[in-house]
């Protein structure tokens, strides 16, 4: 074996080498493109032995570790392998370039003369997770904040540790550890000092026995909470739907004598009322003066439970299935359990997930042998017209659907296997003709007070053609409105059953005049009612006129909202490549103006991949964010089923490399390599800008020495990677941080690195300016360990300098705003105040990649504002 060979070789570790203690145990992660590598017991003390001062020869310490562990030392070889694989393990120390900051070696603070102990014997104790932790001569370090040590591990009490990630007592956390230590276990004296010294410090906390664990969740788990609280409530009203509708139907059966075949709308969403579903359902009940409603039994159930379909097998009924793509996956799975258990069930698929394009849909039925039918377009009107050519079906056995060979709009399977198409339907003119499910009672089932969100429509279309956007299908079209009362009393039925949360599924909020009553009817109703409390919607992209009266009258009121403008990109190029170029950049700038003077959150969407875009064009992009003082959510762009970007024709003209459904990864202006490079930019972007670890140095460095920021974060990322073990804190928090968006050990630490590298590859002056942004930006980041509120004493004025250019960009000078702007060192000194009422510091822990935040923003100053939404509901 390769790692045999070097046994007599004086190995050690690099300097980047963190652990996380994780929920789930302890790991090493060093970023998203290798798994995490798990640490047992064994393990820990390898590393521990590894990472003393003094030199070891690899082979000795391998032995020593399967004499003292009992595992066998092939593991252990392997384990080292890996090591040296990913950089960990370095054969000749003496060739590393050292630290460009010399390790920090802070004493412990003394023992505490009075250790805390549980309360009783069946008080439960958890560690809190997660946390980095890092190996400094020998022993595992928690450090606070300022670099300061608070916890020192030996490596099997570290191990002991890993046994409380989860909730227990001392005597199962006992058991636990020992089962999975072995010989390395800690005795029960040992183990019961440990938690003392754990719980002393904080590191660890008790726990009520029925505590639900959400570490490693940040801020989110108040939002997992109520999910979860959402989800039984509502799961409970619909069960008790579902078992009134077959008791009906079952009676209705015994009186008639006829069995109705019952038709099944799919939804495992429990936090939103189903929209879709309701309008169809609503238009089909009313079709034809109520004649589907005689024929079928519509189960009014909004919530699925595939464990509870078993029935099918004796009872077949129709069901459907609005694809999305955050759907489709479930839908799918359920569609062919739905066809295992009776093959006479019929399986209807729409929504904007499935296909439309000829080619596609004969890939959709030939990959979905479970699918009978598929939609195309808007599906009221051909769902009724479906169920009504339906009526008289035999469902005794795999389902004969020639009788839809006129019902326009629809592809199906024919009884030989081919795929029929029948033709194109026309949209819905009079949106009227649509019966409102919410004033049909359709929705009533969800309760007084249970419904914590619920969507609306005012309109359908949107009059742009933008090639990756799928509208329901209707780009290009004419805009068509709901009736203003219907909408009205839309809002009143909401206002009545307390729904906290109102969105609106319109493309273009604003785009009407009309727009502003409704706002006002909003602000209304959460005046008289205090419901809804929070307003969502897309705000129209080419006009600004009725916005600043809706977003003020809105705001007047009390009502939370937040604004994503449908930005994109700024390319020239990229605009007229996806046929976006009628929409005026200035009118993203207008709106950005009214959201800042009612002090709202304000995001904008950024696509990363769009035909027509290059790695500098997205740089651009994310430095006229920046520039703009607007935080950029950004998705890579995926291949919409019925976006004109799928059309064959242009597919081709862009060369574009996907599969429907899936991402971009290549077209004719980027490669796979140029996608993958602007992923990485993204991910540095949302840590050091959206999440705020580098915006006040980036802004600091751009006055001094012309470096953009988004040019700045390249240089840091690029430069880490060239010398990784000379900024060790730095490559370190940009592997894993923004997985795990916790401290990278201290914040004290990355900071340090910072200061050294703009001083030394930047060429920013080492000077008292420099020292009060570092302050600053030590100081807006959020850790356990803080108390608040927190007072700076700055050498300099650093809020008065913030305000003068977030002022001076407000003012359209967005480049050159340095040069508008006095200096920071001009300035006199001036306090800097920090708290945290919302308890971000207490709840950090989770991924850039899922989660709700806008990033961590204390109270301060210079803080954004923020989408606070679990505080809202």
């Amino acid at each position: 074996m390769i790692a045999e060979a070097r046994a007599h070789t004086a190995v050690g570790l690099a300097p980047t080498l963190v652990l996380c203690l994780h929920r789930d145990g302890c790991f090493i992660h060093i970023g998203p493109d290798q798994p995490i590598l798990g640490l047992g017991p064994a393990q820990l003390v390898l590393l521990a032995r590894l990472g003393r001062a003094e030199p070891a020869p690899l082979g000795h310490v391998v032995k020593q570790v399967a004499d003292a562990s009992g595992l066998p030392a092939e593991q252990l070889w392997s384990f080292t392998e890996e090591l040296r694989l990913r950089g960990i393990l370095i054969d000749d120390r003496a060739a590393l370039e050292p630290p460009a900051v010399p390790t920090r070696s802070v004493a412990a603070p003394p023992a505490s003369t009075s250790i805390v102990s549980p309360s009783s014997a069946n008080a439960e104790v958890m560690v809190r997770t997660p946390v980095f932790l890092r190996l400094h001569q020998g022993a595992f370090e928690h450090l606070d904040h300022d670099g300061a040590v608070l916890l020192r591990l030996e490596a099997r009490e570290l191990a002991a540790t890993t046994a409380l990630t989860r909730p227990a007592t001392l005597a199962a956390g006992l058991d636990r550890h020992q089962a999975m230590a072995g010989p390395l276990a800690l005795g029960e004296a040992q183990f019961h000092d440990l938690v003392g010294r754990l719980l002393t410090i904080g590191f660890a906390r008790e726990v009520e026995p029925s505590h639900i664990d959400y570490s490693g969740r940040g801020r989110l788990q108040l939002e997992i909470q109520m999910d979860l609280d959402r989800k039984a409530e509502v799961a409970k009203i619909m069960d008790a739907e579902t078992a009134r509708f077959h008791a009906a139907e079952k009676e209705r059966a015994e009186r008639t004598g006829i069995a109705r075949p019952k038709i099944i709308p799919v939804e495992f969403n429990w936090r939103i009322v189903p929209l879709n579903l309701g309008m169809l359902i609503a238009y089909a009940k009313a079709h034809a003066a109520g004649q589907l409603d005689e024929a079928y039994g519509f189960n009014l159930s909004w919530l699925t439970d595939p464990g509870s379909m078993g029935w099918t097998a004796h009872d077949p009924a129709i069901f459907l299935f609005p694809n999305y793509l955050w759907s489709s996956p479930e839908n799918m799975a359920l569609s062919a359990q739905l066809k295992v258990l009776n093959p006479a069930n019929i399986t209807v698929h729409g929504g904007p997930n499935t296909p439309k394009y000829e080619a596609d849909v004969e890939v959709f039925f030939a990959e979905h042998p479970h699918v009978d039918i598929a939609v195309r377009g808007e599906g009221e009107a051909t769902f009724a017209h479906l169920l009504e050519a339906l009526i008289g079906h035999a469902f005794d056995g795999p389902p004969d659907l020639s009788t839809l060979a006129n019902v326009p709009g629809l592809s199906y399977r024919a009884p030989d296997g081919q795929v029929v198409r029948t033709a194109d339907r026309d949209r819905i003119e009079d949106l009227d003709t649509i019966p409102s499910p919410y004033l049909t009672g359709l929705f009533d089932s969800y309760g007084v007070g249970h419904l914590k969100s619920a969507i609306l429509e005012t309109n359908r279309g949107c009059p742009y053609g933008c090639t990756f956007c799928d509208w329901g299908s209707a780009t290009l079209s004419r805009i068509r409105k709901f009736d203003m009362d219907r909408v009205l009393a839309e809002l009143d039925w909401c206002g009545a059953n307390e729904v906290n949360q109102v969105s609106f599924a319109d493309a273009n909020m604003g785009i009407f005049e009309r727009d502003v009553a409704i706002a006002e009817k909003i602000a209304a109703l959460h005046v008289a009612t205090g419901y809804p409390k929070r307003f969502g919607s897309n705000y129209a992209k080419n006009t600004a006129k009725h916005l600043a009266k809706i977003i003020g009258t809105l705001t007047g009121a009390g009502v939370f909202t937040d604004g994503t403008l449908s930005l994109q990109t700024m390319d020239g190029s990229t605009l007229s490549a996806v046929k976006r170029s009628n929409i005026k950049v200035e009118k993203y700038d207008t709106l950005a103006a009214e959201f800042r003077k009612a002090k709202l959150p304000l995001l904008v969407d950024l696509m990363i991949g769009l035909p027509g875009a290059t790695v500098d064009s997205f740089r651009q992009d994310l430095q006229e964010c920046i520039d703009r003082e607007v935080t950029a959510k950004i998705f890579p762009t995926q291949l919409l089923v019925n976006s004109p970007m799928n059309d064959p024709a242009y597919r081709a003209e862009h060369k574009i490399e996907a599969k429907p459904g899936g991402l971009l990864l290549s077209a004719a202006t980027y490669t796979r390599a140029d996608h993958d490079e602007m992923l990485r930019m993204r991910r540095m972007y949302l840590l050091c800008e959206r999440y705020g670890v580098l915006r006040q140095v980036a802004r600091y460095v751009r006055q001094a020495t012309g470096i953009g920021e988004a040019t700045l974060f390249d240089r840091i990322r690029h430069g880490v990677h060239a010398q990784p073990h000379r900024w060790p804190a730095i490559t370190f928090t940009l592997a894993s941080v923004p997985d795990i968006l916790v401290p990278p050990v201290s914040w004290r630490l990355f900071i340090d690195d910072v200061h050294h590298f703009v001083v030394e590859q930047c060429g920013v002056a080492d000077d008292s300016a420099l020292a009060t942004v570092l302050a600053v930006q030590h100081g807006v980041l959020p850790a356990r360990d803080r108390t608040y509120p927190l007072v700076l004493n700055l050498d300099h004025d650093y809020a008065a300098w913030h305000a003068a250019i977030v002022t001076a960009k407000h003012e359209a000078h967005y480049r050159d705003w340095p040069e508008l702007v006095p200096p920071l060192a001009s300035l006199p000194p001036a306090r800097f105040v920090i708290d945290d009422t919302h308890r971000i510091s207490e709840f950090i822990g989770s991924s850039i990649e899922w989660t709700t935040d806008e990033g961590w923003e204390l109270d301060t100053s210079i803080a954004r504002p923020m989408n606070r939404m679990h505080e809202a509901v």
